[in-house]
């Protein structure tokens, strides 16, 4: 019988942007968009990157980016800051400007009393 082999993919949120060697090319890297691509390598141990489906990455919970080891190429998650701190400031602000239009309104409503002055 023949050897048959199998590549499969595992879809991910993120994907691996590098591929890595063995043996002696342990320290060696490529690029290598693993969204439409996977590594491997060749019978020395060079990495290389096969077209015929998805490679490794990660898969993330919640609100994220895509990040990524810049040596490596790993995916790592990256957890998205929501806008809930810029409401925060919002409110504030609009919470302070009302303020000062009541005491401004307040201030400018007030009738001075009249002096008479006797010259």
């Amino acid at each position: 019988p023949d050897d048959v082999s199998c590549a499969y993919s595992v879809p991910r949120d993120c994907y691996n942007s590098k591929c890595k060697g063995a043996l002696e090319y342990n320290e060696t890297f490529i690029g290598c968009d693993q969204a439409t691509q996977r590594c491997s390598v060749n019978n020395t141990g060079f990495p290389q990157c096969m077209n015929d489906t998805s490679g490794e990455g990660v898969t993330c919970d919640g609100s994220f980016k895509c990040g990524e080891d810049q040596d490596t190429g790993l995916a790592v998650c990256k957890k998205s800051k929501g806008l809930l701190p810029l409401w925060i400031v919002m409110g504030i602000i609009v919470a302070v400007l009302v303020v000062a239009g009541i005491i401004w309104g307040s201030r400018r409503g007030r009738v001075e009393p009249e002096t008479d002055s006797l010259s």
